[in-house]
């Protein structure tokens, strides 16, 4: 029995099914099918409702090749079905969606830009892309990965863009290392470099199922834009060119904090009182002003990437790079949702703020309240929270720093998946290896559910199915309770926590109606089934948990088996191994020394292997399960 605070997930469901022999069943299962906002999902062929020749209730995001050419805010529609769906939105009946926005401290009802119609446009900060990303990258796109499936599944056509940090003195110093140690390494380009750890951070999302963004656009790529961009602000008196430092060396351009009325609303922070310095905040005597900060910074000696400028040889600061991608990549300004992490809202998000509105003219910033208006860059701004490891924020300093590839060495990707989906976006994450072996431990209990549901009405349906007229309303008021409390959840801000709770009852169902007596005799067993079955999977797919493949049972019987190769994997044990003490316990109950199978059994639960008595596994063999470690053997 699991406790009631229990959080319930795993990868999303291939279920496969014939046509519905129950007409209620049918009709409740209209509601609850899963819903995959874009062919990119993971699990490939067509969604749970296409297989059961369902009306989809909900819309669906065109593939990335579609979006990819309707990007500005102004352009055309992508296709028929997305002009028929804007046509018909209506702000009035929007769905109910509350989503917090720093800016406002508060949450607020989610709509789209007067005018137009059910488009979004959402643009997350993307990695600096110098080494493997860490588990807190992982909680930042699990994150959002989660609100751009909510926000398509509500009806919105989103264009999501997610850029690549690709020059920045992490990269260079880091290429720079790689050349000296090897000059004839090709990662001793920060290009390239920048290039190679892109493609791993794919892989790594790719593995715990994060749907790519629509557009991902790089730096590199987006030098003329940030150059005019800088231009128009120094134009505008909002940025200067600074003098040559102590090398004489120049080409440098700040920003002028000072000139720009409201600077520090979003963060909450005031320049004329507060001379903290945050991440990324040089200290330069050059600068007019402390909160003063790069636009562009000028070439020195050894530099290995530079471009031309009006102001030299040189490359961009950090925050220009965004404001003017996302200029670039949608159109102008302003985006509907702009996000990223905690820690990025100042100075990051601060100055791209700062960026946007002396961009735009100086009739845009004289009023300090203008960079709280709506319309002035972003709309929503969306912060998730940070990832504690043992209570401690993850620190490279501290040591307890790991990537999210440590963490697949040791778990599957769909355990950290769970442990960062089953928290609220806002909420500090606790890492631990506890923590993810409970996760462990739920999936576990979720797919073997799961997997006796699937054998179970596949048996019950090759037995004849149900009567016509059975119509068993307690499954179908579980599964229908389940619904709309995950609707409620995902509503209030993506409380995702009772999504988790939601399923609870729905894995009890199922364990009572394949487990028990009455559960194996009752009327209706195969439209409960169905609709209990569903509505698992309706839950989960609002986390995004994405099971693979057309054969739903086999997926489950998959991830079994991955769990429980990890399981051993962490216990230090072969499957030999295993093998071993399994004949030695088994040896030792036959001659009935219970002292030592007690002991036996309770070194191997330490390891986290906890042995079933009275079930076998298909081969016949002493049934186990993976659950938490309590210790060493």
């Amino acid at each position: 029995m699991l406790p009631s605070s229990s959080c319930f997930g795993g990868f999303s469901a291939g279920y496969t099914r014939g046509s519905m022999q129950t007409t209620s069943a049918s009709r409740l299962l209209s509601s609850y099918a899963p819903y995959h906002p874009s062919s990119r999902s993971r699990g490939g062929g067509l969604s749970f409702r296409s297989r059961l020749s369902f009306k989809p209730r909900r819309l669906v995001v065109p593939p990335p090749a579609a979006a990819s050419s309707a990007l500005s805010t102004t352009s055309s529609t992508t296709s028929t079905s997305s002009s028929t769906r804007s046509e018909a939105f209506n702000r009035d009946t929007a769905p109910a969606f509350q989503l917090y926005n720093t800016m406002a401290r508060t949450k607020q009802p989610f709509l789209p830009r007067p005018g137009m119609q059910n488009k979004v446009t959402m643009y997350v900060c993307g990695i600096t892309a110098y080494d493997y990303s860490h588990i807190g990258h992982a909680r930042a796109y699990v994150c959002y990965d989660v609100l751009y499936r909510h926000l398509t599944r509500l009806g919105y056509d989103v264009t999501y863009a997610r850029n690549f940090t690709d020059v920045d003195d992490k990269i260079i110093k880091r290429a720079d290392e790689i050349r000296e140690r090897d000059p004839n390494d090709p990662l001793g380009e920060p290009v390239a470099l920048a290039a190679e750890f892109s493609r791993a951070f794919h892989e790594d999302m790719d593995k715990l199922s994060c749907l790519r963004p629509h557009q991902e656009p790089r730096a590199t790529e987006h030098i003329p834009e940030m150059i005019e961009f800088i231009e128009t602000m120094i134009g505008n008196e909002h940025a200067y060119p600074a003098s040559s430092d102590d090398d004489g060396v120049g080409g440098d351009v700040y920003f002028a904090v000072d000139t720009l009325p409201g600077y520090g609303a979003l963060s909450g922070r005031d320049p004329s009182k507060d001379n903290r310095a945050g991440e990324r905040i040089a200290v330069d005597g050059r600068k007019r002003g402390p909160f003063d900060f790069a636009l562009w910074k000028g070439a020195r000696k050894n530099d290995s990437i530079k471009w031309d400028s009006p102001w030299g040889l040189g490359r961009p600061g950090w925050h220009i790079e965004c404001t003017a991608m996302i200029k670039k990549t949608f159109g102008g300004f302003p985006i509907d949702i702009h996000g990223g992490g905690r820690d990025l809202q100042f100075p990051h998000h601060e100055n791209e703020l700062a960026q946007a509105r002396a961009g735009q003219g100086r009739c845009q910033c004289d009023d300090p309240s203008a960079a709280s208006e709506p319309d002035s860059y972003a709309r929503y701004w969306v912060h998730n929270g940070f990832v504690n490891i043992d209570n401690e924020k993850m620190s490279k300093s501290l040591g307890n720093f790991f990537t999210i590839r440590d963490v697949f060495e040791r778990y599957p990707p769909d355990a950290l998946r769970h442990l960062l989906a089953s928290a609220q976006y806002r909420t500090d994450v606790s890492y631990s290896d506890t923590a993810l072996e409970m996760s462990c431990d739920t999936l576990y209990y979720t797919r073997s559910t799961l997997l006796d549901g699937e054998l179970a009405l596949a048996a019950t349906i090759e037995a004849g199915g149900d009567d016509k007229k059975a119509n068993p309303k307690e499954q179908l008021a579980i599964a229908a309770t389940a619904r709309e409390a995950c609707d409620k959840a995902m509503e209030d801000d993506l409380n995702t926590p009772m999504v988790c709770a939601a399923a609870v009852p729905i894995l009890k169902a199922i364990n009572d109606i394949c487990q028990t007596k009455a559960g194996r005799k009752m009327k209706g067993r195969q439209a409960a089934l169905e609709a209990l079955l569903a509505a698992a999977y309706d839950t989960f797919d609002r986390l995004g948990f994405v099971w693979g493949g057309s054969d739903a049972a086999e997926g489950h019987r998959s991830s079994l088996i991955e769990y429980k190769a990890a399981a051993l994997q962490r216990a230090g044990l072969t499957e030999g191994d295993l093998s071993e003490r399994l004949s030695a316990r088994e040896e030792a109950r036959k001659n009935k020394d219970y002292a030592e199978s007690d002991r036996l059994r309770d070194e191997l639960a330490k390891l986290g292997i906890s042995l079933q008595d009275g079930k076998k596994e298909e081969d016949g063999s002493p049934a186990w399960r993976p659950v938490p470690r309590t210790g060493e053997a």
